[in-house]
């Protein structure tokens, strides 16, 4: 695992959700509006932020990051607790 840094989980996301154009994601992005939603999508999330950061985040904490900053807060805040 690799130091966490916010452009690292933008580029993974990118990566692993296929229907987001690489570089359109900044940290600021509306996850809600940028991100396709299905439950598909949602696993495969969970599932990268487990494999690359070893943090469980969970459905309902992920639901409640509205930007890609915010995700990335609550990672770095699980990591450290």
């Amino acid at each position: 695992m690799e130091e966490l840094d916010i452009y690292k989980l933008i580029s993974l996301i990118e990566n692993e959700l296929r229907e987001i154009p690489k570089g359109t994601l900044k940290p600021d992005s509306d996850m809600t509006r940028a991100i396709e939603w299905s439950s598909l999508n949602v696993l495969m999330l969970l599932s990268l932020i487990q494999v690359e950061f070893n943090v469980n985040i969970g459905a309902d904490r992920l639901s409640k990051c509205r930007t890609i900053e915010e995700l990335y807060a609550r990672i770095v805040e699980m990591k450290t607790t």
